[in-house]
């Protein structure tokens, strides 16, 4: 066990215990006692812990400043962004209770995603992107859009979203928001400050989507789609948007009912193929048969 996994493993116990003695450390980490003292007095000086009582009453615990400000900005946002990934967890007592080592959680639990988008050649990009979120100050940039890079002479980002293992951000340009790729951002400068718009409100930004593309001045709508009995336990399996409401037929399928608004509810249905139909909306049941259409004129198949 190298060092670093040392010093990992005791805070980890500690956070996890509330405390810990000198020998216990020892005995955690399998090292001599002499080698976990000189452990537990570079956490010490780092002020991640700190010793309390005296004497056999010497223990250590977390330190009183210790908190996520403490680590620097790369591990808050992996904390951020694990603790969503890995909500499900907080409802599993056991696992949360867990004293397992590091080493054994990376070999038996793992994250498998889908592919990632790539950032190469954009770090310094992303850089002055998260320096002006953080700093509250305005960018400027060139976007690649459908009719090529366009200039954008000043927006100000008020939201880096992780989505679909890719970065998209919120930005307010004149009275309006919207939702860029961050990918297709260049020559991205950092202006000055601007002031913190009161009537922003991410959760009110997020609310009603399915997932993050939409009309921005479209209100959620009731969606009605309507599952075969084949794919039922599928769809029962997961929870797809807040407000869903599943209902099971006579015959075995299942309908999903949901307030929700966005452009990817057509590609969401799609993925499902012929075992999903469009109740309701029209508008969303035409568009699902429009793309079903084009697909086959693509295949040289008559609709």
């Amino acid at each position: 066990m190298t060092r670093d996994e040392r010093l990992a493993r005791i805070v980890l116990d500690v956070a996890r215990r509330g405390s810990i003695a000198t020998r216990e450390a020892a005995d955690l980490c399998d090292v001599e006692m002499r080698v976990v003292r000189d452990d537990l007095a570079h956490l010490a000086r780092r002020r991640t812990l700190q010793v309390v009582g005296k004497g056999i009453h010497r223990r250590y615990t977390l330190h009183k400043q210790l908190s996520e400000e403490a680590l620097p900005p790369y591990d808050r946002m992996s904390l951020l962004v694990g603790r969503e990934v890995t909500r499900f967890l907080r409802e599993t007592p056991a696992f949360a209770a867990s004293d397992a080592p590091s080493e054994l959680l990376h070999q038996r639990v793992r994250y498998v995603s889908e592919p990632a988008r790539s950032y190469a050649g954009q770090t310094a990009l992303v850089d002055r992107l998260l320096t002006a979120l953080v700093g509250t100050k305005a960018i400027r940039f060139t976007y690649d859009g459908p009719s090529g890079p366009k200039p954008w002479p000043s927006a100000w980002p008020l939201l880096l979203m992780v989505y679909r293992r890719a970065l998209f951000l919120v930005v307010r340009a004149g009275r309006r928001d919207y939702t860029l790729s961050v990918d297709r951002m260049g020559d991205l400068e950092v202006l000055g400050r601007f002031e913190w718009p009161t009537d922003w409100d991410p959760d009110a930004w997020l609310d009603g989507r399915f997932g993050i593309v939409a009309t921005a001045d479209a209100p959620p709508e009731p969606i009605e789609l309507e599952f075969t009995a084949e794919v039922a336990h599928l769809v029962r399996a997961r929870r797809w948007h807040p407000s869903q409401e599943l209902t099971t037929l006579r015959d075995g399928r299942v309908r999903l009912t949901m307030m929700a608004r966005g452009m990817e509810l057509v590609r969401f249905v799609m993925e499902w193929g012929d075992t999903c139909k469009v109740i309701g909306p029209a508008s969303l049941r035409e568009e699902v048969i429009g793309e079903h259409r084009r697909a086959l004129a693509a295949y040289g198949e008559e609709p």
